[in-house]
């Protein structure tokens, strides 16, 4: 029988300072293979579009995941997601594609750097929903 993932809460895998943390890690067999310090979807989608087998398979540590990176995620067949803070629909996806995630925190949506509007990268996936127009659009804004 099948076991489904389950959301845990979980610390950050990093304990350096917050302002030089790294936003984006991952490890592959149990070594850090990437790390960024560039907040946002940019490092995400770098990874995707330039190195998509570094995810696959991966354990990966995203301080903030929405919609868009849990699609990322998905498609790039990542094995784990830790998440500082996610948002309630990303966890859901992960939860819903079989992705171990867990997340210090969840909230409602994720919103923009000056928390005065919802997230682009969120907005860009909500209107998208087919995953080839999604990847499509994240080409044009990240080329």
């Amino acid at each position: 029988m099948v076991q489904s993932p389950r959301v845990f809460k979980a610390a950050r895998p990093h304990d350096g300072p917050r302002d030089s943390a790294p936003s984006l890690q991952v490890f592959k067999a149990g070594k850090l293979a990437f790390s960024s310090e560039e907040a946002g979807l940019k490092p995400l989608a770098h990874l995707f579009f330039t190195k998509p087998s570094l995810l696959r398979g991966s354990s990966v540590y995203d301080k903030v995941v929405g919609e868009a990176a849990a699609r990322i995620f998905i498609l790039a067949k990542v094995a784990k997601v830790h998440a500082g803070t996610a948002s309630k629909r990303a966890l859901e996806r992960l939860h819903h594609a079989g992705i171990l995630v867990m997340a210090a925190r969840e909230v409602e949506i994720i919103c923009n750097a000056k928390h005065s509007a919802m997230c682009p990268m969120e907005k860009l996936s909500g209107e998208h929903a087919e995953d080839k127009k999604f990847v499509e659009a994240l080409k044009k804004k990240f080329a």
